[in-house]
């Protein structure tokens, strides 16, 4: 591709999924797609109604739990580490898990319940030696405040 491109909200930074969206032709103010779907799908998993797909991060933190490296080291073969955490059943919520590259991975919330409203946890650049951000419910519905509280218990 080759030419100028304006985004419609200038000074803003657009989510990587919207600026693809967007390239492709796609109105990301219409098609609302989130990425933990694109990623999940794309690493091989296959989300059921109600589910709530998620892209997630490995990190490396300290004893305090302070973030110290966001991809933790770029982890060359995560599967011993999503084998054990694909054990943990939460609140009647379980987790699948599958690699997308080095640090990333799709997840797949499965249970009764659960709502995608919810905020990202990732501190981001620049923010390091911080704790990952708590998930907090996107609003007040019953479904979204559970859905919270268990992947935070989770992280």
């Amino acid at each position: 591709i080759c030419g100028l491109v304006e985004l419609k909200f200038q000074g803003a930074t657009p989510t990587s999924e919207g600026a693809h969206f967007s390239l492709f032709g796609y109105n990301p103010e219409v098609y609302k797609i989130r990425r933990g779907i694109i990623t999940a799908t794309g690493a091989g998993l296959k989300a059921k109604k109600g589910d709530v797909a998620l892209r997630g991060n490995f990190a490396t933190v300290d004893k305090k739990l302070n973030m110290i490296d966001r991809r933790a080291g770029r982890i060359k073969n995560p599967e011993p580490l999503i084998k054990t955490l694909e054990r943990i059943k939460i609140d009647g919520v379980r987790f699948l898990l599958k690699s997308a590259m080095e640090h990333r991975l799709g997840i797949i919330m499965r249970g009764k319940n659960l709502s995608p409203d919810i905020s990202d946890g990732d501190p981001h650049y620049g923010k390091l030696g911080k704790k990952a951000r708590k998930i907090k419910p996107l609003n007040k519905s019953a479904n979204a405040v559970f859905t919270a509280k268990v992947l935070n218990k989770f992280l």
